[in-house]
């Protein structure tokens, strides 16, 4: 506990990382978290521009650059298609800007102090999903449904037409039942949610737009909605006051409290942003569809 309490003092990494996505993880309460990288690094929209820059720049020296950057160009694509070069550039400069970052290497380095298994997966070539695991057994199962994303992702691939949203060819995974509810359960979320959500994804219903309504239309009514309910950051309960979300959220609040009551009351001001944010929804999912299919 208390080279934990330690650990987690190191405020470089983000507070919300620090307690939903590690230290629940090293206490038991969750079998796994996930984060984004670079968005959930402090300076992660600066990254993001700056990988963006740096692959277009690259692009233009390939074209209009001096006769060595033109045939260093040439010689990195090489048996690529454009596209696999491209992606190869994005990579590369995601490789060179985000790992040598103070804030990845606090992050490793906590994760790595407190003996937790982890595995990284490129979504693309300039974004990361990093995977914390609470066990050796978690990772395993972990590692198992990655190559099932791999099948997935490559049969989205292969039926690929003009008229297929990139949406759809980013993450196919979400559209395979199966998956999502073998990734909820590692994630620690709750039967009940987990089978409304995977309802919703084979009805062809929106679980943001589903959330935010059952949520407005409980404040519209002046029924209390306790926040505790939305205990991590992008889970949706199957509704506003579900007992099962509310209670892992209670356990989530104590066992941090358990730790440093400092941290379980940065996890009461994340719960309340993650209720907050649900209202949300609707629009930022709505402008990162159009971000993608541009």
């Amino acid at each position: 506990m208390t080279s934990l309490k330690h650990l987690l003092q190191n405020d470089v990494v983000p507070m919300r990382v620090r307690t939903e996505a590690i230290a629940l993880v090293a206490l038991g309460v969750r079998p796994m978290s996930i984060v984004f990288l670079p968005a959930e690094l402090p300076e992660g929209n600066l990254l993001g521009r700056e990988i963006d820059s740096t692959y277009q720049c690259w692009l233009q020296e390939g074209s209009s650059g001096t006769l060595s950057q033109r045939y260093f160009f040439w010689l990195q694509s090489r048996g690529k298609t454009t596209i696999e070069h491209k992606k190869s550039l994005l990579r590369k400069a995601y490789e060179n800007i985000v790992p040598p970052q103070a804030s990845y290497k606090a992050l490793l380095g906590i994760v790595q102090e407190l003996s937790l298994p982890y595995i990284q997966y490129e979504v693309r070539p300039s974004i990361r999903e990093l995977y914390i695991c609470a066990s050796d057994a978690v990772k395993e199962r972990l590692d198992q449904l990655m190559q099932e994303r791999e099948t997935i992702k490559r049969e989205a691939w292969a039926k690929v037409t003009s008229s297929t949203p990139y949406s759809l060819l980013t993450y196919p995974e979400e559209q395979v039942p199966e998956y999502l509810k073998k990734l909820g359960e590692l994630l620690g979320y709750p039967p009940c949610c987990i089978e409304a959500y995977l309802t919703d994804r084979t009805q062809g219903q929106n679980v943001e737009n589903r959330s935010a309504y059952f949520l407005l239309e409980f404040e519209q009514m002046n029924e209390a909605v306790n926040p505790l309910g939305f205990f991590l950051k992008d889970f949706f309960p199957c509704r506003p006051n579900c007992e099962q979300a509310l209670s892992k959220g209670q356990e989530c609040y104590d066992r941090l409290g358990e730790v440093d009551k400092n941290y379980a009351e940065a996890y009461l001001q994340s719960v309340n942003e993650n209720k907050s944010r649900v209202t949300k929804y609707p629009a930022i999912i709505s402008a990162h569809l159009d971000s993608l299919n541009k």
